[in-house]
């Protein structure tokens, strides 16, 4: 979520975008969310769930998430035969009694991948929120043949290099959410291991929930099973959908554009 506040006019407006709601438990707290909503210049959702919630609100809207915004024409987009693992903490985005079974299952997955003669990366977005550590404790767990085969990286702050890391791949095995966002703007195949809703629900509207892993339910995956959707299957649908997502995500802005314009 970003928070933009301007001063025109002798007040402080403040201009809320690409954020979403929940999940929530109490009465009060929705109470209390809406109104810091109502009193925004505007306020815009990146996904239909969030929006329903408040769509009662006239400065309430929707549009794709903010990061479909972003200009990689100075990114270099290989393609290569290489999977991207974005991993998460279970143990700090959900509860520690996931973590044993996602282990397991993306250490499943790293090795039917390396079958397939893909490259391995494990990918950490966050060291605050355990990334890092979530994927030390993979790492652990794999035997020396095939950790010898597998590269980290753990995102400190340079967006550039970080990107290029993504644009170096074919795959996405993206448990943040932003992997999956940024696989989509790559063109790659993303293969979605949710932690949450949010993630689902934007999925969901554009039309690309086909993909998408319940990390609740990560145990009762079968790979073998399910070969089809691990392959490298991004299709013309699936761009078009994304190119619409992209032209959408620049509404994103248009409110707070006719002031700073």
């Amino acid at each position: 979520m970003i928070i933009i506040e301007t001063f025109l006019c002798g007040k402080n407006k403040y201009y809320i975008l690409g954020s979403n709601f929940g999940p929530y438990k109490t009465q009060k707290y929705f109470d209390n969310l809406y109104s810091v909503f109502s009193k925004a210049e505007d306020v815009c959702f990146r996904e239909k769930y969030s929006y329903e919630l408040f769509k009662t609100l006239p400065n309430v809207r929707y549009a794709s998430d903010i990061v479909f915004n972003l200009d990689t024409k100075n990114i270099k987009n290989t393609n290569a035969k290489r999977v991207i693992f974005s991993i998460i903490s279970c143990k700090y985005k959900m509860e520690e009694k996931y973590q044993k079974d996602y282990n397991e299952k993306i250490i499943e997955m790293i090795d039917f991948y390396i079958e397939k003669g893909y490259k391995i990366c494990l990918m950490s977005f966050c060291r605050e929120e355990k990334d890092e550590e979530a994927i030390e404790e993979i790492l652990e767990k794999c035997p020396k043949t095939v950790k010898e085969k597998i590269e980290k990286y753990y995102y400190n702050g340079n967006l550039e290099e970080a990107l290029n890391i993504i644009g170096d791949s074919r795959i996405i095995v993206a448990s943040r959410f932003h992997a999956n966002i940024l696989g989509l703007l790559f063109g790659k195949n993303v293969i979605t291991l949710s932690y949450s809703d949010k993630t689902k629900h934007v999925l969901s509207d554009m039309g690309l929930d086909s993909n998408i892993i319940d990390i609740k339910e990560i145990k009762n995956f079968n790979i073998k099973q399910n070969q089809k959707l691990l392959q490298d299957n991004f299709s013309s649908e699936v761009e078009i959908k994304v190119i619409e997502a992209i032209n959408d995500a620049k509404r994103q802005f248009e409110k707070l554009d006719k002031i700073l314009l």
